[in-house]
């Protein structure tokens, strides 16, 4: 029987994922790690644990452990955090993971160089601009006009968007999510 480690387990994306191991056709023994203590009882994996978050400086330590306890063969991870942990350390890993390239991943985790990424490739994308300050603001409503779309680089589930029909939401947006 295969042994996976699925990291965020108890999360939306980890759970939607566990529950698609848990249709195929081959049995698969699976793990699930969780750094939020309000998810950990929710993921429906074999085996649970509690971890300290990717930040946190023994959270690869950790994952090491429980994959030599439960003789983890493959690490899936979820979220995104976590897969940027563990793609920035993946050689630190005692099992196996399928990531592409860190700096694919680091792209991949920045919507300002994925867009410019897309650009550079001919793939249709949206006029963008980078909003730092005020400075910045006045540019994107002079090229752009309004409505303003902006979002947050990083983060995932919409993290810092929101719709700005002026100046003064754009400013306020961009200095509470600095």
């Amino acid at each position: 029987m295969k042994r996976i480690l699925v990291t965020g387990a108890g999360g939306p994306a980890g759970i939607n994922f566990v529950m698609s191991l848990k249709i195929a056709p081959e049995k698969i023994f699976i793990v699930g790690s969780e750094a939020n203590e309000y998810f950990v009882h929710l993921a429906p994996v074999d085996k649970k644990y509690l971890v300290p978050e990717a930040s946190n400086h023994k959270y690869i330590d950790e994952l090491n452990k429980i994959i030599e306890k439960e003789k983890a063969e493959f690490v899936h991870a979820q979220p995104d955090v976590e897969v940027a942990t563990i793609s920035e350390n993946r050689e630190k890993l005692k099992a196996k993971v399928f990531l592409p390239a860190k700096e694919t991943i680091r792209i991949c985790q920045d919507k300002l160089k994925s867009a410019e990424k897309w650009k550079e490739n001919n793939v249709p994308v949206a006029k963008y601009l980078e909003l730092q300050d005020e400075e910045d603001v006045n540019k994107a409503l002079k090229e752009l006009g309004t409505p303003l779309w902006i979002r947050a680089r990083h983060g995932a589930g919409g993290r810092g968007s929101t719709l700005a029909q002026n100046e003064e939401t754009a400013l306020s947006w961009i200095k509470y999510w600095k």
